[in-house]
């Protein structure tokens, strides 16, 4: 068990290993988002959930939008809002730096509270 922790816990693979980690890395009274579709999961230690009063949300993570009379994956239409720059995700980006200041870039995404980083990326340009 951990001191602390995260507000909130996105679990996105569906193993039993880290459906379990989801549950350990929350704080007391946090929340836990299974996304996907995993199935059964075995080997999970549910003791975390009830001991820190955690709260589970699941969310599949996609599934078919209606374009005219064609039916859609949600993901690919995603893409495709990217593609054509219809959205932009830059502003999810608080830091960026060039390949060759790897070790500032890890340094701020490893130190999220002092440099009140959201994403680290390089950028390639």
């Amino acid at each position: 068990m951990l001191y602390g922790g995260a507000d909130i816990v996105y679990e996105y693979v569906g193993s039993g290993l880290t459906v379990d980690l989801s549950f350990r890395l929350a704080r007391g009274g946090g929340r836990v988002c299974l996304v996907g579709a995993s199935g059964l999961t075995r080997a999970v230690d549910w003791t975390s959930v009830w001991l820190k009063e955690l709260s589970i949300k699941g969310s599949f993570g996609y599934g078919l939008e209606t374009r005219g009379k064609i039916k859609v994956l949600t993901l690919i239409l995603a893409l495709e809002f990217l593609r054509t720059k219809r959205v932009s995700l830059s502003q999810l980006i608080s830091h960026r730096f060039p390949l060759e200041a790897y070790r500032e870039a890890f340094s701020t995404a490893l130190h999220k509270k002092k440099s009140r980083a959201i994403n680290v990326v390089f950028d390639f340009k």
